[in-house]
């Protein structure tokens, strides 16, 4: 991928990223904003079918309700939606530097989002490995772990091709950054050079 289309490639990334997380932190918020609003005895039922409705696209499926709730009252637990709010607050702001780096030629600001997607690659990895051995797949059957072993493998080199063009560009970054200033420092050397040699004569 040449530079140019990799460069045009990060900044999209960067963009959509930037603008999935606002979505969802709004989603969350608007969630928590019901919760307060409807969770009343008066307003449960109203809540509940409100809840439903918005979890069903933003949960995979599941309703609110069911994804978390509180073991006595089966309400809404607003603290996983808060650390939800959380994680895609901090994704949009690693996002926003990426895209701040790629516009200013600066790789210092995109480093946070490359060792930050290291790492998410590093666990899932990780994850795709140890998988299997986790006492939750014990009770699936020979197929069912094979089945998740493979999705979980081509979701891991889906990931890895996506950030691939994204560290390319990086790098290329940081390397040109590195020759201007080993040229900068080999001319001021030059001038300092010159400079003691014309006093000398």
């Amino acid at each position: 991928m040449g530079r140019c289309n990799c460069r045009t490639y990060s900044l999209v990334v960067g963009i959509i990223e930037m603008l999935v997380c606002v979505i969802f932190i709004i989603s969350s918020l608007t969630i928590i904003t019901l919760h307060c609003i409807l969770s009343q005895d008066g307003n449960k039922k109203t809540f509940n079918t409100t809840m439903g409705i918005l979890g069903t696209d933003i949960y995979g499926g599941n309703t609110l309700d069911e994804v978390t709730k509180v073991k006595d009252k089966e309400e809404v637990n607003v603290m996983s939606i808060i650390a939800f709010s959380i994680g895609c607050f901090i994704v949009l702001l690693l996002a926003a530097l990426l895209v701040i780096g790629i516009l200013r030629d600066r790789p210092n600001l995109m480093a946070p989002y490359i060792y930050a997607d290291f790492l998410f690659i590093g666990l899932m990895v990780l994850g795709t490995i140890f998988g299997p051995f986790l006492d939750e797949n014990q009770e699936l059957s020979t197929g069912e772990i094979v089945l998740n072993l493979i999705s979980d493998i081509l979701y891991t080199a889906f990931t890895i091709l996506l950030f691939t063009p994204i560290y390319i560009h990086y790098r290329r970054m940081r390397d040109n950054q590195d020759q201007s200033e080993q040229l900068a420092l080999r001319s001021s050397t030059v001038n300092q050079v010159r400079y003691v040699q014309g006093g000398d004569v």
